[in-house]
């Protein structure tokens, strides 16, 4: 067993196996939402996965770590309402929307 000489209030406050792996949670969420919605507000973790490898390939090397970091998210997102589900993701496309318009206004 490693020694860790980090004090347990330290081990709480680091970042979480997807930041650290370099995946990107947001990402990862707004798929599992896209395919809740899409299978009447149930999860197929693997169509997840393969679609998160199509638009990252480089993830590749990790996949068993994304695969762990999505059936980690799954049950959350399982917990909610169909109709809750595409709220939030309404609400992503949205935001995601206002934040091109800035960038855009930004470049003017």
């Amino acid at each position: 067993m490693p020694f860790d000489s980090k004090p347990p209030e330290e081990k709480k406050s680091m970042p979480s196996a997807s930041s650290r792996a370099g995946f990107d949670s947001l990402l990862i969420r707004r798929y599992i939402l896209i395919n809740a919605t899409e299978h009447g507000g149930t999860v197929q973790p693997k169509s997840v996965l393969g679609m998160i490898l199509a638009e990252k390939p480089e993830l590749r090397n990790e996949v068993l770590q994304l695969k762990g970091e999505i059936e980690r998210m799954v049950p959350d997102i399982n917990r909610l309402s169909l109709n809750e589900q595409r709220r939030e993701l309404q609400n992503r496309r949205e935001r995601a929307c206002q934040t091109l318009s800035l960038a855009e206004k930004a470049l003017l």
